[in-house]
């Protein structure tokens, strides 16, 4: 009877270990598209390890460079670490150097009404308009995600570029805590570490 209640409450301990585990985050690496990569696979292994510094890191996304070799370098290291590493590759958009592109049809074959209007506004975007994060629309698409029966990893945008997106530590830790309230599996950190602030990421190590 007494190995048994030992057992048992061992078996409760390593539960309540489990279900106390810090979440933790997907991280994405750019290569800069189809060609050589922009970083050696040093760099990319002495970020992931700085960024594993400040905040649990549980998968990295890496592409989509068609060096496979930097993959394979990458890829031990991070199953050393026990990090799951999955690829990633664009496929309806950032194809232009691989296939012909041809635009989007709807049913009957026409291009949407807003496709020319569309790629007209890209070329002459200057950045983001200056207004505070809509956190009701924000919670209202993290709610309609709830139902699928899948791992869900919301992104949050941790780069910066002034004139593109004028991210903050601020804006990173909101955009954490809408999506940490839902309960989800983790959070992608997008869309390139080897670029991004620290200051950025460090504030997600501090956040509960």
């Amino acid at each position: 009877m007494k190995r048994l209640i030992i057992i048992l409450s061992t078996l409760i301990a390593l539960t309540a270990c489990k279900n106390t585990e810090a979440p933790g985050y997907v991280v994405q690496v750019s290569l800069g598209g189809w060609h050589a990569p922009d970083y050696t696979s040093a760099q990319i292994i002495d970020r992931i390890d700085s960024v594993a510094q400040m905040i649990p890191v549980r998968k990295v996304i890496i592409g989509w460079s068609l060096d496979t070799s930097i993959y394979r370098e990458v890829g031990a290291f991070l199953h050393g670490k026990g990090i799951e590493m999955l690829l990633w590759l664009p496929v309806f958009a950032e194809t232009e150097e691989m296939c012909d592109n041809t635009p989007a049809v709807d049913l009957w074959g026409r291009i949407p009404a807003n496709y020319d209007l569309l790629c007209k506004s890209v070329p002459g975007a200057t950045g983001y308009p200056e207004f505070e994060t809509d956190a009701a629309f924000l919670d209202s698409q993290l709610d309609a995600m709830a139902p699928y029966p899948c791992g869900k990893y919301p992104g949050i945008e941790i780069n910066y570029r002034a004139d593109v997106v004028p991210t903050s530590p601020e804006y990173v830790t909101e955009s954490l805590e809408h999506v940490m309230a839902h309960r989800f599996d983790g959070s992608v950190l997008s869309w390139n570490i080897m670029e991004a602030p620290d200051a950025h990421i460090a504030v997600l190590g501090r956040s509960k």
